[in-house]
């Protein structure tokens, strides 16, 4: 833990990372990268694009939709939500967050086919990359079966199998892939996605996870190549705890990224 805290601290000061190897990452992915993230998030702005800059990317920042914005009633208008079929789809209602971070991802798909991108990387604000990060990229985008379509830079499943050298696949019937956290996607697989996305009926990694049910041809990196460590630094923006320790734990969190980024961060 004090590892992570340290490492986020050297990463607000653009204090490299990763292994010079990595800092070439940018040049792997060879594609536009996106940041999701809430324009009152800027505690995570200030970590992330040094963080990336210091691997060769130079993101785009995505205008996350913000939960605390919405307006329940107005989401069922419009045909964005409907908690009849999320309980049908998903057995329960969102959250307000989880309705808005799929919305987000969702809205980063319709920019990528709106401007004719044929491959994006999509990538949350509070991640981070394992050493050796380029490396295992480079050789999963060489790898690929030529009919992918989405590469999840992060997955949980238990029933996955090597597909080649440094990619593997997932038993869909068995095990949805779940991972919202970074991904390479292709535009073929945006508009799959945009097709069916609307009601938002599962939070994003689900959404993800369950991409190859609408025919998106998915696939992962071998190993994953995203970290959790952000989760333990920064203090969630999807829900809010309903107990007490777990509401003490996030206003720590948010009082000590708040006086980190202002000693030491940048807009």
């Amino acid at each position: 833990m004090l590892q992570t805290f340290r490492r986020y601290l050297q990463g607000l000061r653009g204090a490299p990372q990763h292994p010079e190897s990595d800092r070439a990452l940018g040049d792997v992915l060879g594609a536009p990268v996106f940041v999701i993230n809430l324009a009152r998030s800027a505690h995570r702005r200030a970590f992330i694009l040094p963080y990336l800059k210091s691997l060769g990317i130079t993101p785009q920042i995505f205008p996350a939709v913000d939960g605390s914005q919405l307006d329940r009633e107005a989401l069922v208008r419009e045909g964005r939500y409907d908690d009849a079929y999320a309980h049908e789809r998903f057995s329960r209602s969102l959250t307000m967050g989880e309705i808005a971070c799929t919305l987000s991802h969702v809205e980063l798909c319709r920019k990528i086919v709106a401007d004719g991108l044929p491959v994006a990387v999509v990538l949350e604000d509070d991640i981070t990359f394992i050493d050796g990060v380029a490396d295992v990229v480079r050789k999963a985008l060489a790898n690929a079966p030529p009919d992918w379509e989405l590469l999840q830079l992060y997955h949980w499943c238990k029933d996955s199998f090597p597909v080649s050298d440094g990619v593997i696949g997932f038993n869909n019937k068995t095990c949805l892939p779940l991972g919202s956290l970074g991904y390479v996607i292709r535009q073929s697989a945006a508009k799959k996605l945009l097709e069916t996305a609307l009601p938002v009926c599962y939070p994003a990694d689900s959404l993800m996870g369950r991409s190859p049910r609408v025919g998106v041809k998915l696939y992962g990196t071998a190993p994953s190549v995203i970290t959790l460590e952000g989760n333990a630094i920064f203090p969630t923006e999807v829900r809010t705890p309903d107990r007490w320790p777990a509401r003490a734990r996030l206003a720590l969190k948010r009082a000590f990224v708040g006086a980190a980024t202002s000693l030491l961060g940048r807009r």
